[in-house]
């Protein structure tokens, strides 16, 4: 809401305010009033109004620091910043509350052989299902290839099928990544081999 530049006191109730230059000076600079910096003190003066009087708040001793864990990351856990390696390491434990986290809400999977797949609630259906002939299975990344915001990964996959028949393939998996999040995902392999070998042929 605009209001006119007059008329108006701030009141900082007297508490210290220490401003580095370009927070309530530049609003004093552009109101053409000029905003006077007091020497700074090592403790911070607070005004109690009961008593009327001021009093102050000694630092406290060193200690843990309590950071605000960033918004998204899981309890306890680091934010992401290699999502690429995030994902295998997710697929590869099962653990879908993790995979959850790494695509963006409208995300895309083009998976081989498979219809594609959009939105995370699509997209995270489609693990379970497709992994679950398995009785093991590892995707173990190789060899990366990054160019901006794309990652280019070869992957040797090895696994055992739950009627005990091993299966091992290589296969290329693009990423196109939106900061820490995957925005699109595609994988390229031999499906016809897998099936081969998943019969037993």
């Amino acid at each position: 809401m605009a209001v006119p530049d007059e008329g108006f006191t701030v009141n900082v109730g007297g508490h210290l305010i220490e401003d580095p230059g370009s927070g309530l000076t530049k609003v004093f600079e552009h109101v053409g009033k000029e905003l006077l910096h007091g020497a700074v003190s090592a403790e911070m003066p607070v005004w109690d109004h009961e008593k009327q009087e001021h009093h102050r708040v000694r630092r406290p001793r060193p200690g843990p620091v309590l950071l605000r864990r960033p918004e998204g990351t899981a309890r306890g856990a680091e934010p992401v910043t290699d999502p690429v390696s995030a994902y295998f390491a997710a697929v590869n434990a099962e653990d879908w509350a993790a995979l959850a986290e790494l695509w963006e809400p409208d995300a895309e999977l083009v998976a081989t052989g498979a219809r594609p797949r959009h939105g995370r609630e699509e997209i995270l259906a489609y693990y379970p299902r497709v992994l679950a002939g398995y009785a093991e299975h590892e995707d173990r990344p190789v060899r990366q290839i990054k160019d901006g915001s794309t990652v280019v990964v070869e992957v040797a996959f090895a696994g055992r099928t739950t009627a005990g028949r091993p299966v091992a393939f290589d296969a290329v998996d693009v990423f196109d990544l939106a900061g820490p999040r995957i925005r699109r995902l595609s994988t390229w392999y031999d499906t016809a081999a897998v099936r081969r070998q998943v019969r037993g042929e």
